[in-house]
Formats: C-alpha cells, structure tokens, sequence
C-alpha cells in the first residue's frame, strides 16, 4: 500500500487520530490494508474496541471524545 492511499493514514495512524478520522466519516475506513467499513453499525464496534484502548491507557480526555464521536454517529445511522 503506498503511502499516499488513505488506508496508510487510517492503519499507521495514532488512536486519537483514528478517533478523529472516524469523526469525520468518512466513505471507507480501512481496518486492515484492503479491508475497510463502510459508513454505519460496524463503526460503532471499532469505537468500542478503541473506547477499551482508551481506557486501558487511563487517557480520560480520549473516552470522552470517542463517546463524543459514538453519539454523533448513532444520530447519522438513525437518520440515514
């Protein structure tokens, strides 16, 4: 994968900045190289699976931006 492709900056990305590309909702959001989510349910477990990372780290600022995300995207999920 070269490292101009969007799945480069979604995989070699920090937590924060994965948190953040998520806010953003984007399209595709690669998990690993090739394999990415499309927009929808499947986010909301990533962000769990992040919110355990999160946590684990005692990085309180963090959680609390991912609940901020998680609650922005069930508003989208619900109206789409």
């Amino acid at each position: 994968m070269e490292k101009d492709h969007a799945g480069w900056k979604h995989l070699n990305a920090s937590l924060r900045d994965k948190v953040e590309i998520l806010a953003k909702n984007p399209y595709r959001f690669y998990i690993y190289p090739n394999v990415w989510t499309f927009r929808g349910p499947a986010r909301l477990e990533i962000l769990s699976q992040f919110m355990a990372e999160a946590e684990a780290a005692e990085d309180f600022e963090l959680c609390a931006r991912i609940l901020e995300v998680e609650k922005a995207l069930v508003a989208q999920i619900i109206a789409s």
